[in-house]
């Protein structure tokens, strides 16, 4: 009998410590939690089969597909597309090409499980691994034409979000990214949402041949290519520099509309990822030398959703390359923190109550 209490026991246990702490979004492999993570795939954004991990809703080790449970994203008109001859434009140092995480090909895709650190921060990034596209593998989703990305998450408790975002191009000062952040009560809402909406601002941070004038930055979002001797118009025009370290988006946020509460959302970012080159073959930046980077966002929103699921997150590209002044945002990943409390699903509240029951028929059996 001891042994059944115990058993019982660690039901309840078990089934009340949902998931809490750092969760990276993507794809998992053979659809369970502890398959290895292939990012942010187009399978994963679009996909109502149920072979992904949708959003890490999950009941038990398995995890509730889009389209079943959760709610379906779009890749509206992204494209998947590699670092080396998009994000970096072609930049090398000598022949080497930028190299950003273990496993990471221009040729081939990266494997699933292949990962990318912000170690100052302590975030993990699940980094996409979804095939090639011509010669290239596909790094990021991005953006050439206004169109927006809506990425299925339904996680519950969500108190910050993490991005990997950058530009291709982009006009500097500008606002050609927003984030939008849809919260609600279930996890799979499509109605009485709140919606978070936050406006990036590319970095202005004047730049001379030679180096910074402005070190301290003042941009959400930047360049991938931050070219530091500027060699011709073109490159002078490309928000480049380093970004705004921490600052509270009180002007640049709403909330279902309306002007939001300032401190809402508090903003931090951090370049995770940085390689000298000194040729390129992007006339863009023809002339100049600098480094190719790779940053991340973070959007933290304290307590204020603690209680609520957030469904998803949408990544808009607000001009496109048909403008004058180009922009062509891209995302490599997403990954949230949560607090110390989750909303366990009907079949877990069944575990539960048949764990408690069980102690307390025990526990009455002694008594007799």
């Amino acid at each position: 009998m001891k042994t059944f209490k115990h058993i019982a026991i660690g039901v309840v246990l078990a089934s009340t410590c949902a998931f809490a702490g750092q969760i990276q979004i993507g794809e998992y492999a053979g659809n369970v939690i502890s398959g290895a993570n292939s990012g942010l795939t187009g399978n994963y954004v679009t996909s109502a089969g149920g072979v992904q991990c949708a959003g890490f809703v999950a009941q038990g080790n398995t995890c509730v597909a889009t389209g079943t449970a959760g709610v379906s994203g779009s890749l509206g008109a992204a494209l998947k597309r590699g670092y080396d001859t998009t994000l970096f434009s072609g930049v090398t140092q000598g022949v080497t090409a930028p190299s950003p995480y273990t496993g990471y090909s221009k040729a081939t895709a990266a494997p699933a499980g292949s990962t990318m650190p912000d170690g100052t921060n302590n975030v993990t990034f699940a980094m996409i691994s979804d095939g090639v596209t011509g010669p290239n593998s596909n790094n990021a989703l991005t953006m050439n034409t206004p169109t927006t990305i809506t990425v299925p998450i339904g996680i519950f408790g969500v108190s910050d979000v993490w991005a990997m975002l950058n530009n291709v191009y982009g006009e500097v000062g500008a606002n050609d990214t927003s984030l939008t952040f849809n919260f609600a009560n279930t996890s799979n809402a499509t109605t009485n949402l709140t919606v978070v909406t936050v406006d990036l601002i590319n970095s202005s941070s004047a730049q001379t041949a030679g180096g910074q004038s402005s070190a301290s930055g003042d941009g959400q979002i930047r360049s991938a290519v931050d070219c530091t001797i500027v060699g011709s118009s073109t490159c002078d025009q490309v928000p480049r520099g380093p970004l705004k370290d921490s600052s509270t988006l009180a002007t640049s946020i709403s909330v279902n509309g309306g002007t939001a509460t300032a401190g809402s959302v508090a903003f931090l970012s951090r370049q995770i990822y940085t390689t000298a080159y000194n040729t390129t073959s992007n006339a863009r930046y023809s002339g100049s030398s600098g480094n190719a980077v790779l940053d991340d966002q973070n959007f933290s929103f304290g307590s204020t959703y603690q209680n609520m699921y957030l469904v998803s997150m949408s990544v808009s590209e607000k001009v496109g390359l048909a403008a004058a002044n180009k922009s062509d945002t891209a995302l490599s990943a997403i990954t949230v923190n949560t607090f110390n409390s989750a909303v366990p699903e009907p079949s877990t509240w069944i575990l539960m109550l048949a764990g408690v029951g069980a102690i307390m028929a025990t526990k009455r059996r002694k008594s007799i």
